[in-house]
């Protein structure tokens, strides 16, 4: 036995089932070849997709937007272009720009979603050199952030400097240097600028964002960029209406900033009104701005998520203050409505099968039912109302359908104000014998690339409770090993004591059983980074297990009302909508919000028809449309969707944490395991995984990471200099 790991092997293969998997070897990767390119071009589609939606907005500022796109869009809407750019012209001008943005925006949006969700359900999945490239982290930036984050931060920042560049090129005459000439060229520049970061806001925040998800950038980290975009166009907002009051304080003209009610909307009224349709915009974006602030979004998020339906008034505001800013908005109010029912399924509670705690290691665990595919490692979001009705939480899968088919695993470590409450609300739920009402959203794909995927080289890295994105990737691969015949497997495991080995012992035991019986090599390396007294273990558990065994009868009367509130409302399996029914859903909501919308944009027929003062009604009804346009396509898929309710199941409540735990079953386990003290020593553990790599020299080893910063800090560290090795991470911090 390695006096370091413990290795499970089975060496013995007969030569006739040696010449089988030979040939089956060689057919999977004949397969593997033309699927590739097919994969390959694919993602070259889907990148063709994303650049165009990526400059449409550019291209509006180009002057070949006005020699040329313009021109044909009125043209075939029957016009003819005036020789001079954005002036009135005849036919149905103010047709063109909208056009322009649903073709350049939604239309290539909807196409690479619906290309990507056909590459997702690839099988097996497949890992090619751009997708490997996104999501390597290079040296540069001190293995901070992946390629595909630096490809989207130069695609924000480069945008917003051609932007305002255009811009200035184009306003700017060098004749009229005068103080409010130059005043009025920087504010409207800093508007287009925030108008820019504007039109892309939401794409990051959404869960269901397939660009994010093609750049491989983590749902986390797409909240994050959604912080910073909207921080950018907060400050390009702010410099736009500072510069105007400055250049109205210059004219002597302060008194346009005030709305005029006795004169003519049409007239001399208009520019008044639209100012200050623009001031109350800006009044809703600094009130989101002010409540998503860190501390507020923590610690009092329920203010925080409500002030963020103020970008409904915020948006209704902006499209009054200046009416084309809808058509930069609508691909992406599109996406983000049709995206609201994709968590439909959430509306019903999921049927439970198991529930419990470990008191030892502070972590609560619960099983519920799924009929929907999932893969190991993809994240769902848990809504539990007697915790809180609002806050939703989001925890990475620990299971695997192959392994458990029709269940799905999480655990949750206490380690703030909601995850203590969970904790206690599932320990008095097993003393009270009461099932758990829990709500689910699965609308976040893991950015854990499939390691069955890779080549025959797996490393595993958790730390501590982090260990849990890899435990259902662990499964997968072992129950999957034809799809790589021969592949080595590694699981190296930093724990802060040994408790946490003792309530994963199930695990451990159910991948040693099959490393066995598939004849796949596994090293497990297991380190114990803090001392402990092995008999506190029993201790802790005796105390944790009285208190929960003595919940007070307030508490258990509670649960038991929360119990008959729900028996109206009947938990049921766990439903996704799949990727087609998303494309569905988008393509109908696209078609819907754009027909009503030229129902009344075509010919202007309110402002221009009925009354020129009624242009405020003319946009705001044309903002409601696109609204009404993707309810209506959220309504259908609702009714297409609609499911009968599944009897409840009974919960059984793990009662785990009443069983002791004997000094000697802690040996024993250290003992089988030879579970070392300390943390591992990085080089040699390197060294260790490539020994014997000649062979396979272009091969790619898989390493897959989740625990503390600090350790995927080590692993960046000494993993990524090694071209052999293709890192990847999971993370949360939100």
């Amino acid at each position: 036995m390695d006096p370091i790991s413990t290795t499970y092997q089975v060496v013995e293969v007969s030569s006739a089932t040696t010449a089988s998997s030979l040939q089956s070897a060689s057919s999977s990767r004949h397969r593997a070849i033309n699927s590739g390119t097919l994969l390959r071009f694919r993602q070259v589609l889907v990148a063709v997709c994303m650049v165009l939606v990526v400059l449409t907005p550019f291209a509006y500022f180009h002057p070949a937007y006005d020699r040329w796109i313009s021109s044909a869009l009125i043209r075939a809407w029957g016009g003819i272009p005036a020789l001079v750019s954005r002036t009135k012209t005849s036919g149905h001008s103010e047709m063109a720009m909208p056009t322009y943005f649903v073709c350049g925006m939604a239309f290539p949006l909807l196409i690479g979603a619906a290309i990507f969700a056909g590459m997702e359900h690839q099988n097996p999945p497949l890992s090619t050199l751009l997708s490997r490239w996104l999501q390597r982290k290079p040296k540069a930036f001190g293995h901070a952030v992946t390629n595909g984050e630096v490809l989207f931060l130069m695609i924000w920042l480069g945008g917003n400097v051609a932007v305002f560049g255009y811009q200035w090129a184009k306003r700017y005459k060098p004749q009229d240097a005068s103080v409010g000439h130059v005043l009025e060229v920087v504010a409207l520049n800093l508007a287009f600028n925030g108008l820019f970061n504007m039109s892309v806001l939401a794409l990051p925040a959404t869960r269901h964002s397939f660009w994010m998800q093609f750049l491989h950038i983590s749902y986390a980290h797409g909240i994050k960029y959604h912080r910073w975009l909207g921080v950018a166009t907060i400050v390009a907002f702010t410099g736009h209406m500072c510069h105007y009051v400055a250049l109205f304080a210059v004219r002597n003209s302060l008194s346009l900033l005030l709305p005029c009610f006795s004169c003519n909307v049409a007239t001399d009224g208009y520019l008044q009104w639209t100012i200050t349709f623009g001031g109350l915009a800006y009044v809703c974006f600094v009130g989101m701005a002010v409540t998503s602030v860190p501390y507020i979004r923590r610690h009092h998020y329920a203010v925080f998520r409500s002030a963020h339906w103020l970008f409904l008034p915020a948006t209704v505001f902006a499209v009054l203050h200046w009416g084309p800013i809808l058509n930069w908005l609508f691909a992406s109010m599109v996406v983000y409505l049709a995206n609201r029912w994709l968590s439909s399924s959430s509306n019903h509670p999921v049927q439970v099968e198991v529930a419990g705690v470990f008191p030892s290691i502070q972590t609560c665990h619960v099983t519920l039912h799924c009929t929907t595919p999932y893969a190991p490692g993809d994240v769902v979001w848990l809504n539990v109302p007697t915790v809180s009705p609002t806050q939703w939480h989001p925890f990475s899968v620990a299971s695997t359908p192959v392994h458990t088919p029709g269940l799905l695993t999480v655990f949750v470590r206490n380690v703030g104000p909601w995850t203590s409450n969970l904790y206690a609300y599932i320990q008095d739920c097993t003393a009270a014998k009461v099932d758990p009402i829990v709500y689910v959203d699965m609308s976040t794909i893991s950015v854990l690339e499939p390691a069955t995927s890779l080549s025959s080289r797996v490393v595993f890295v958790g730390g501590g409770i982090g260990i849990t994105p890899l435990m259902g990737q662990l499964l997968h691969v072992l129950h999957s090993p034809q799809q790589r015949p021969g592949q080595i497997v590694w699981l190296l495991w930093h724990v802060p004591d040994v408790s946490m080995l003792w309530c994963f012992q199930s695990w451990l035991q159910d991948i040693e059983a099959l490393a066995a019986k598939h004849g796949t090599r596994l090293h497990i390396r297991l380190h114990v980074t803090q001392e402990c007294e092995m008999g506190a273990m029993h201790n802790d558990d005796e105390g944790d297990v009285a208190s929960m065994m003595m919940a007070d009868e307030s508490m258990a009367t509670f649960l038991q009302g929360e119990a008959q509130r729900m028996q109206g409302v009947h938990p049921r399996p766990y439903v996704h909508v799949n990727r087609y029914q998303q494309i569905w859903v988008l393509a109908v909501a696209v078609v819907c919000s754009g027909g009503l919308v030229t129902s009344v944009k075509y010919g202007n027929v309110i402002s221009k028809t009925l009354n020129p003062s009624w242009w405020p009604l003319q946009r705001f009804i044309e903002y409601v449309l696109v609204v009404l346009g993707s309810l209506v396509a959220l309504g259908l898929a609702k009714l297409w969707g609609r499911r009968d309710a599944v009897p409840n199941i009974v919960c059984q409540l793990d009662d785990a944490a009443t069983k002791s735990t004997s000094k000697t079953d802690v040996e024993a386990l250290m003992l089988h395991h030879n579970v070392q003290r300390g943390r591992v020593v990085w080089p040699d553990f390197v060294q260790e995984i490539l020994q014997g790599q000649s062979a396979l020299s272009s091969a790619s080893i898989g390493v897959f990471v989740s625990g503390p910063l600090a350790l995927q800090r080590a692993v960046d560290l000494h993993f990524q200099p090694h071209p052999l090795f293709h890192v990847h991470a999971e993370e949360f911090e939100m």
